[in-house]
């Protein structure tokens, strides 16, 4: 089991923002999580957390159909979905530099949870985070070594 600490990117797919190819891409990620019963790491309150809820107010059926999927299979079921209290993470490490504040949240939920990984778009914070040995990897290559995987 692999607990991933996904960040915003999933949102603005499944709404659509970055095309349909990708909307589409992201809810077969979230049926082979579901599937796999690998974990989802939320940290209620972020803006990840957030944006999962505003989902259920979209538009289009396919960002409604995926936010219903997200729900169900994640934020109600603990067994694909950790999620924590923003209280309980640890401090921001303090030699951590070259992290947007708005991304503190992710380290923090990774250093919560040993073993996780956080898959994100933001490629000057994989590089931050790879010079701290902190687990990341961009969005593009693990939905495509995901996806792939039997």
């Amino acid at each position: 089991m692999a607990d991933l600490i996904l960040n915003e990117w999933v949102w603005a797919d499944a709404l659509g923002e970055n095309g349909i190819e990708l909307q589409k891409q992201t809810f077969r990620l979230l049926e082979r999580l579901a599937s796999r019963l690998d974990r989802i790491v939320v940290v209620r309150g972020s803006s990840f957390h957030q944006k999962a809820w505003k989902l259920c107010i979209a538009s289009s059926r396919p960002s409604l159909e995926m936010a219903k999927f997200f729900k169900l299979n994640f934020l109600y079921n603990s067994r694909n979905c950790l999620i924590l209290d923003e209280q309980s993470l640890p401090p921001f490490p303090s030699n951590l530099g070259g992290v947007n504040p708005d991304d503190h949240y992710l380290v923090q939920a990774q250093l919560a949870v040993p073993g996780s990984l956080i898959v994100t778009t933001d490629a000057p914070l994989k590089t931050a985070l790879d010079g701290h040995g902190i687990p990341c990897e961009l969005r593009d290559a693990f939905v495509n070594r995901y996806l792939s995987e039997g």
